[in-house]
């Protein structure tokens, strides 16, 4: 699991993402009031490519802030609800907690890592998404 300053910089990239993702969709889409009439064929595929890059992005990174199902420890009550009628060495104590903490950090790696890297194609949109904006405004202006 993440801690401190991980967790802060992942939590500011995906309301960065969405800040972004969300001004830059109203702005075309303001911008799209004005837009004199008629377009060509170009103009529109690349209006409309822009506007769907800019739609999956801020789902994409909308998806990465849900809450997800992290792997906690063991808890200290069922610890010792599993010693029984003898409770363990503390050399097998020890053994079952770090094995119990190693699992816990491996599937929550796996759940980060998820989320980075649809923060990575949120961004990727975003970028394809300003460059074909960008590309519709010089085609229609020229």
């Amino acid at each position: 699991m993440m801690r401190g300053a991980a967790r802060e910089s992942f939590t500011n990239t995906q309301r960065a993402n969405l800040s972004i993702v969300t001004l830059y969709s109203a702005f075309i889409l303001f911008l799209a009031k004005g837009i004199r009439s008629p377009l060509n064929s170009f103009e529109e595929v690349t209006f409309a490519v822009a506007v769907i890059c800019m739609l999956v992005s801020f789902l994409l990174s909308l998806w990465a802030t849900q809450i997800a199902r992290f792997e906690g420890v063991t808890t200290g009550a069922k610890i010792i609800d599993n010693f029984g009628d003898r409770p363990p060495s503390d050399e097998e104590f020890f053994e079952d907690r770090i094995v119990d903490y190693t699992v816990a950090h491996e599937r929550n790696a796996l759940v980060n890592n998820a989320k980075a890297r649809l923060l990575l194609v949120a961004r990727l949109l975003l970028l394809m998404g300003v460059s074909f904006h960008a590309i519709f405004f010089l085609v229609h202006v020229l």
